[in-house]
């Protein structure tokens, strides 16, 4: 289940729609509906976050106008 989470994270990223910590703890409350939202907070930030951390540090959500421009490459 963690490493789903983190995929869709990353998958979301590089979309240039970025998921803001409430929505991750939503997604994960509802892969798991027995956990509080306390516990999917503390789920993410203590041992998601911690275990993928080579993967999850620059993750940022991109400005909405950059969304044409991060598609052009040396060839065109």
């Amino acid at each position: 289940m963690q490493r789903f989470v983190v995929d869709v994270i990353v998958r979301m990223d590089r979309a240039n729609d970025g998921m803001t910590c409430p929505e991750i703890y939503e997604m994960i409350e509802s892969l798991c509906p027995h956990l509080t939202r306390q516990q999917c907070k503390r789920s993410f930030t203590e041992t998601i976050r911690r275990r993928f951390s080579k993967e999850l540090p620059g993750i940022m959500i991109a400005q909405k106008s950059t969304k044409k421009r991060s598609g052009v490459t040396l060839a065109q």
